[in-house]
């Protein structure tokens, strides 16, 4: 032995140089982790390679605090999961102590003694002795001690040595037991016996319940009381022992015998913690489990893309404290909340948007805990596309109040699980109904001025059905529009009060925001300052912009921006003189800024000319990289686009003059007001020429050329580099461009010349389109236009963009035949006019294209049902075996098209062809794969085979259970699902519900008859599912099924049997369970091994621990898995192999030609190496003949001579 801990150490000092190789700090009596038998004892576990825990300071105990205890590796205890029942017992205990019995306990024997007793007790009683050796008795006890003792913070204050009472307590027990060497078995079996009490109450103690607090606390207190009586009946009130041998029955041996009895009575609370704790942790289980269904329903909301809680914080953290305060304390605003009415109040005028915030920040305040009063709000913004859908503002409504639900309704859930999209079951109806949950309702709306008329209607019209709801309170800002003016006037529900906010109202809101903003530019605020010599012209600045402003914030923070550029000259006259030409307006404003272009150099005016077209005109809202790109390109669009001198991005910014701004996502103009003045200023009154980018078709001719000039000199045999962060936009919307520019008349010389380039460039075009199939329309791996790359024929360009209805490309290049595949272009573009002429005129409806694919099914794929009703009107056939998805019914389930299914559906398309060309077997098989719940119902109450296999995974009814969608599930069952169909990839259905543990599934399954037994798929059989899931539900679903008579050996060579599977996860409970109903403990797997082997390869050091106990054979071999030892080694688990060779494993058995040592070597596991080494591994020299192995490490080598010699 003492060899093999030399050698060991050897070994570890050496794979261990860079650990401290300096030994751990003294221990502090009293705070044992573990009691360590003498050398020449043997060890009750065993020893670790790793350094001894550093303890903490001794001095911490008498902290105020509270007494700490470091246990288990050196931790201390973790006020986070402090044992509240035994601090309370223990509390309760110690009040009831006499001072000579804390006296007693506290001055109680130490643990060295009691050990070196104990030892000395087991060798004059080692013949005699029928149980454990008293050492490892008395060992056990004491380290339980240790262990629940630092989970307790104590309370009591004046009693800091209160551990060593308590913990004292139990000490004394044992000494008497030593004492009466006569009782010392029945003492100590008592104490092993509660200990298995005390390591659950340690657990149920710390849970946090209070339900549970009190109950284990009666329990700690009975077992603390125990060990008070115990003494009593062996020690004397004066300390001496009772030993007369004529009282000894009476006294001793009687009432030993009866306070042993009174077990019982602790077994009773124990049996009530327990009790308790199923209740509780039932009630958990419900709670979690809505709680998981609410994350993930409001997750499914907040996927949707619309997020004002972002633009909520953006605008309020600009806003000065103690400004726009007025508005909540002014009589208006008081009678509107107070009223028991529903009302509507209107706020028009200047600075809405911070009083808006402010508006926000006061509800969210006043009922942030108010469960009762559902608070929601909307940011409206001229530049952001979502917000023209009212259906996804009501996404966006609807979250923050769903927020504030503990459970969300089972009928508004279920929209998600059955796979809709937010947008289309957010409705009116839907928001109202939710919203009745709460006693008030509270919707504030901003900006309603730049929501687009056509949809501004609708929202308001959504307003006045949410004032149907009792005591719903409506806030609005925006500016007095004449449309919503009349709206209101016109609602049918509610009252509608309006203020209009005017100068003298935010009069000292501008004054503090101007104040606050001076002094801030003064001192430096991200890169601008400020620079005034006399610091009284800082007060001038702030009377005057306060007294113009007329309450415009956005006015007055142009001005500010301007004065800083004026005092970067460091002339105070200066800013005098801007001071007293000040812009009344902020049209008069961004008249200034313009003049500012204008007055620049050359480059510097066109620069920001060209920024501004771009920012005006582009089809959607430009990132800062796309801008900057575009602005190089259309500077000088005759340069070669791959080694373009970019513009600084700064510059750029600097050109316009803050007309534009950035907000990290998108570049835009600064505000509403400054679009629509560039569109509508009538610029030649003031001499500036703008009409260059206020024409809008003559503005898009241009953009429509420079987009079309960056993609000119691009070869399609650089297709392989990433696409250039400009060239998505300008192919995509280069023919939009040219579209909108058709109204001016005739393209320039120049744009055409352009256009003819490209189509006389078979490359450009096959570059353009594949640029275009690069956009967002398809993630699948095979698009249905990757054809397109290697096609390239003009004709594919004309009749797969817009060009073909601008006037002069579609008379140029139109005439004569069309290509083979144009009704499948106009079709996949949803060109309606293009596709009718093309079928009156040219082309058959089912005409296939080179790939195989009809017109039908590209219509079906991108959602244009117009396309797919015009297709089937002239006789297109529905069941067509073609494209990535295998059908037209089959593209349209997937991608999720629901009023495309019903027509295909409604004209005999067959959920299942005979002849599989796609990806799916089955329009079912794509519905639910693709998560498209209600599609899904839609083909089974079409008629479909549900029967049918669905692709690789089986059935209908097996892919719903793996997707988790069990009302699909029910539905099915309902129709008559065959239960036992094919086991497929998965397993059964009986085998997948089983692995997800939705017990009423397994039931439903069972009682139609499913095979309990059958096994198959990756699950194999239902008992190995529902083993391999660690949570507590998985044990009691392994319960279920073997209540309802599951063979406990069922299994294959390939999957195994149910106790590997849970032998790999790690619940040892399910393990004993399975072991008790007589599962095989020596059961192989050719691919998995024995439970034994699984358990060491997973690190499952308890569950190895067991099995070996319950007397698994720790040499058996399989193949290719090998020995426990081989597993536990190859994959690096230190605890399992030390446990393994101090139970006797065979550290030279080979597999193959493979040992432990070897596998250990190869996968780089140095500490493994040395414990089998230490344990006497064979020689390693022959892996240094393996081709397979190289030598890494030479110092292993140069260290260890004797293994190489």
């Amino acid at each position: 032995m003492e060899e093999r801990q030399k050698k060991r150490h050897y070994f570890r000092r050496f794979f261990s140089h860079r650990r401290d190789p300096s030994p751990s700090p003294a221990q502090p009596s009293g705070l044992t982790t573990a009691a360590v038998p003498n050398a020449s004892q043997t060890p009750s576990a065993p020893l670790s390679l790793d350094p001894l825990p550093t303890l903490p300071d001794p001095s911490l105990k008498g902290s105020a605090s509270g007494v700490v205890v470091a246990v288990d590796g050196g931790s201390c205890a973790n006020p986070h999961n402090t044992n509240e029942a035994l601090k309370v017992a223990v509390e309760d205990h110690i009040k009831g102590l006499t001072p000579a019995e804390q006296a007693a306990f506290r001055n109680g024997p130490s643990e060295d003694d009691l050990l070196a007793r104990a030892a000395e007790l087991d060798n004059d009683h080692k013949k005699t002795s029928s149980l454990r050796p008293h050492t490892q008795k008395i060992a056990k006890v004491l380290q339980l001690c240790n262990q629940f003792m630092p989970s307790v913070t104590i309370g009591i204050q004046a009693n800091l040595d209160i551990s060593s009472i308590v913990v004292g307590g139990v000490r004394l027990v044992l000494d008497i037991g030593l004492r009466f060497a006569t009782f010392f078995d029945r003492l100590t079996d008592m104490i092993c016996r509660l200990s298995d009490y005390l390591k659950a109450l340690a657990i149920y103690g710390s849970v946090g319940d209070d339900r549970i607090t009190v109950a284990a606390a009666a329990t700690y207190g009975e077992l603390l009381r125990f060990c008070q009586r115990v003494n009593s009946i062996f020690v004397s009130d004066a300390g001496g022992r009772k030993s007369t041998v004529s009282i000894f029955f009476k006294q001793l041996w009687e009432p030993f015998e009866t306070t042993f009895g009174e077990m019982d009575a602790t077994k009773h609370h124990f049996s009530v913690v327990d009790v308790t704790a199923n209740a509780v942790q039932l009630d958990w289980l419900k709670t979690r489990g809505k709680l998981e269904d609410r994350d993930e329903f409001l997750g499914w909301l907040a996927g949707a893309g619309v997020d004002f809680d972002k633009r909520h914080v953006d605008v309020f953290s600009k806003k000065h404290p103690g400004t726009a305060d007025w508005l909540l304390y002014s009589k208006k605003f008081k009678s509107w909340i107070d009223s028991p009415e529903s009302s509507l109040l209107w706020c028009y005028g200047k600075g809405k948007c911070f009083f808006f915030s402010n508006v926000i920040e006061h509800f969210l305040g006043k009922h942030l805990f108010d469960t009762t009063v559902g608070v929601s709000y909307v940011y409206y913004h001229h530049a952001d596309g979502l917000l023209q859908d009212l259906s996804l503002v009501i996404v966006g409504l609807l979250l923050p109040i769903c927020r504030k639900l503990g459970e969300i309704p089972g009928w508004l859930n279920k929209h998600r699980k059955d796979g809709f999209s937010p947008a289309a079951v957010c409705r009116t109806d839907l928001f109202c109904t939710v919203a009745q949950n709460f006693k008030q309702i509270i919707l504030i709306v901003d900006a309603l001025d730049e929501c687009p008329r056509n949809e501004r209607c609708k929202f308001i019209g959504f307003l006045d059905a949410v004032l149907k709801i009792p005591k719903a309170k409506i806030f609005v800002m925006s500016r007095h529009e004449d449309d919503i003016a009349n709206s209101f006037d016109e609602f049918n529900n509610g009252i509608v009060t309006k203020i209009g906010i005017r100068t003298h109202d935010v009069f000292e809101d501008v004054r503090t925001y101007v104040t606050e903003n001076v002094m801030s530019l003064r001192k430096g605020s991200y890169g601008k300052k400020l620079y005034l010599s006399d610091d009284s012209l800082e007060d001038v600045i702030i009377h005057s912009l306060t007294q113009k402003a007329e309450g415009m914030f956005l006015w007055v923070y142009f001005q500010l921006e301007h004065l800083c550029r004026v005092s970067a000259a460091r002339q105070d006259r200066r800013i005098r003189d801007e001071l007293d030409r000040l812009p009344p307006s902020l049209k008069e404003t961004y008249i200034r800024m313009l003049n500012n272009i204008w007055s620049q150099l050359e480059h510097e005016k066109h620069i920001a000319l060209n920024a501004l077209m771009w920012v005006l005109h582009a089809k959607r809202p430009l990132s800062k990289e796309e801008l900057q790109y575009g602005v190089t390109m259309s500077s000088d669009p005759d340069s070669d686009p791959k080694c373009l001198d970019l513009v600084n991005i700064d510059f750029l910014f600097g050109s316009c003059k803050n007309l534009l701004v950035y907000d990290g996502r998108v570049v835009q103009m600064v505000h509403y007001s400054a679009k629509e003045f560039m569109m509508s200023f009538d610029s030649r009154s003031m001499g500036l020429e703008l009409s260059a980018i206020q024409e809008v078709h003559a503005s898009n001719e241009k953009l429509g050329f420079y987009c079309l000039s960056s993609l000119g000199h691009i070869s399609v045999y650089e297709k392989h580099l990433p696409v250039r962060v400009f060239h998505g936009y300008a192919a995509k919307y280069f023919d939009a461009h040219l579209e909108d520019s058709q109204f001016s008349g005739i393209l320039s010389g120049r744009c055409m010349d352009c256009i003819d380039g490209f189509f006389a460039s078979p490359d450009n075009i096959a570059y353009i389109l594949h640029i275009r199939q690069l956009q967002p329309l398809w993630n699948e791996t095979r698009k249905s236009f990757s054809w397109s790359v290697h096609l390239r024929d003009p004709r594919v360009l004309l009749y797969s963009t817009k060009l073909l209805t601008v006037g002069q490309v579609g008379a140029k290049y139109a005439p004569g035949e069309p290509p083979g595949n144009a009704l499948h272009l106009a079709a996949a573009r949803g060109d309606e006019d293009t596709a009718l002429y093309l079928i009156r005129y040219f082309l058959d409806t089912n005409i296939l294209d080179e790939w195989g694919i009809c017109a039908l099914y590209y219509a079906c794929e991108l959602g244009h049902t117009n396309i797919v009703s015009l297709l089937i009107k002239f006789n297109a056939e529905v069941n067509v075996a073609c494209g990535f998805y295998g059908s037209p019914l089959q593209a349209a389930s997937a991608r999720g098209h629901e009023d495309i299914v019903q027509i295909l559906l409604h004209q005999g398309a067959q959920n299942d062809l005979q002849i599989r060309e796609g990806y799916y077997w089955t329009a079912f098989g794509s519905a639910i794969n693709h998560k498209n719940q209600k599609i899904a119902r839609l083909l089974i109450d079409s008629g479909m085979d549900i029967n049918a296999p669905c692709g690789e995974h089986g059935t209908a009814l097996q892919v719903a259970l793996a997707h988790q969608d069990f009302l699909l599930a029910d539905l099915l069952l309902d129709r008559g699902a065959d239960v036992n169909a094919n086991p497929a990839a998965y397993g059964t259905a009986l085998a997948i519900a089983s692995f997800h543990l939705n017990m009423k599934i397994m039931l439903r399954l069972l009682d139609r008859g499913a095979d309990i037994d059958a096994v198959g798929g990756q699950l194999g059989s239902a008992l190995q599912a529902a083993a391999g899931n660690s949570s507590y539900q998985g044990r009691e679903t392994v319960k279920l099924l073997l209540e309802r008579g599951a063979d406990v050996n069922a299994g294959s060579e390939t999957t195994g049997t149910a106790l590997m599977a849970a032998a790999s996860t790690g619940h040892i409970e399910i393990v004993e369970l399975l072991l008790e109903k007589g599962s095989d403990i020596e059961a192989q797997g050719d691919n998995v091994g024995s439970p034994l082997q699984v358990a060491a390869r997973e690190g499952r050091k308890d569950i190895v621990e067991m099995l070996l106990d319950r007397g698994a054979d720790i040499n058996a071999m399989t193949p290719v898995i090998g020995a426990a030892l081989h597993a536990a080694s190859a994959n690096g688990h230190e605890n399992v192999v030390e446990l393994l060779i101090d139970r006797k494993a065979d550290v030279n058995l080979a597999c193959g030609c493979r040992t432990p040592l070897a596998l250990a070597y190869i996968n780089g596991h140095r500490l493994i190496m040395a414990c089998l080494s230490a344990a006497g591994a064979g020689d390693v020299r022959y892996l240094l003949e393996e081709e397979a192995i190289r030598i890494r490490d030479r110092r292993f080598e140069v260290s260890f001579p004797e293994y190489f010699s």
